[in-house]
């Protein structure tokens, strides 16, 4: 069962519809129109992507295991130096349901980092027994995410509609051979309500809780997509989870400059015990410049490069309980304060689409 439902996982994807624009469909002698996912102008839909992350130097400062508030300054215990992180990344949007009436897909990813040299040696601490013990390091050669979601984008009438998509995603420090259990799956959902004026502006509010900054969080969301008249520049915005300016350049090319928050909640089997389950929460800002062409025919290539700010590489104990939402003003005391340098990084995809 586990091996089947890993199979299902490997094949989330990022928050998008495709979908042709405003078509009509008659109920009676009545035509209704139901208003498109998507505007006009936007960059190209990723249907399948298959892309390289490349991450430069970073250095980390990592205190003992403890009971920390976040204001905390613990005292470092141990300095690693990474010459490099990298990583592939894969994500597929399976279209399930395609009508006027309502768009349902399911979303697939997995993203992978992989630390260079001396990686299983990120933290050394002990823990107050007698004799002290060795403990468990934090991190070990890799760390991975793999996901499902599912997503319905379902027009009312010509000018307003309502999204809701759901997600599971399995992170860790798992190997394949030794798949972490399920019931550390970390689930997400969202839900808009929104409005199309016309094909060049589309508008929604909502909420979701998300794990987009590295640890789970009840959040407002609001999208904002807009296309200048002539077509030569528009934005693609979801907040806070990224907001792009978009630049064309002709048909075939584009530009796009904004940010993007990217992380997760890892599950650190290596480190943990049977008493205390530790989380790593890692949350970055990364701001990019993009550029996207096409290859062949439906095929593009997307290249970005930028710089990231390490927004969280915290560690939580969930002990024997469930995961917590701390927000911003959450009480709960972190288990270990570590602190990630910021860093620059490239991006390199080929990309299935969809105009």
């Amino acid at each position: 069962m586990n091996r089947l439902l890993l199979i299902i996982l490997v094949l989330s994807s990022q928050f998008s519809f495709a979908g042709n624009d405003s078509a009509a469909t008659k109920t009676g002698k009545w035509t209704t129109k139901y208003c498109a996912a998507r505007i006009l102008g936007m960059s190209p839909n990723k249907v399948i992507s298959f892309g390289y992350d490349y991450e430069f130097a970073q250095t980390l400062k990592s205190s003992d295991i403890g009971s920390y508030d976040k204001k905390a300054q613990p005292s470092i215990v141990e300095t690693t130096k990474f010459k490099r992180v990298s990583g592939l990344r894969f994500t597929a949007k399976i279209p399930i349901l395609n009508k006027p009436k309502i768009i349902w897909q399911v979303g697939l990813n997995y993203w992978k980092s992989n630390y260079g040299e001396g990686s299983y040696h990120l933290l050394k601490y002990y823990f107050n027994s007698s004799p002290p013990a060795l403990g468990p390091h934090l991190g070990i050669k890799d760390l991975k995410s793999i996901g499902i979601n599912t997503s319905i984008y379902k027009p009312l009438n010509e000018k307003h509609f309502v999204i809701f998509q759901t997600s599971a995603d399995l992170n860790g420090d798992y190997k394949f051979s030794n798949i972490q259990s399920l019931h550390y799956l970390k689930y997400s959902a969202i839900a808009l309500f929104g409005r199309r004026p016309s094909d060049y502006k589309q508008w929604a509010v909502g909420f979701g809780r998300t794990y987009g900054a590295g640890q789970s969080s009840i959040l407002p969301l609001v999208i904002f997509n807009y296309t200048a008249p002539n077509k030569k520049w528009g934005t693609e915005i979801t907040l806070p989870a990224r907001a792009w300016y978009r630049r064309a350049i002709n048909k075939n090319s584009l530009l796009r400059a904004g940010y993007e928050l990217e992380g997760a909640s890892y599950h650190l089997n290596f480190m943990s015990t049977s008493t205390s389950n530790y989380e790593l929460r890692r949350g970055e800002l990364r701001t990019k410049i993009e550029y996207q062409c096409k290859l062949y025919k439906a095929f593009w290539l997307s290249a970005q490069t930028g710089y990231c700010k390490i927004l969280n590489y915290k560690v939580d104990d969930l002990g024997t309980g469930k995961d917590f939402t701390r927000n911003i003003t959450g009480k709960h005391d972190y288990a270990m304060i570590n602190k990630l340098s910021d860093f620059m990084f490239f991006n390199l995809s080929i990309n299935f689409v969809s105009l």
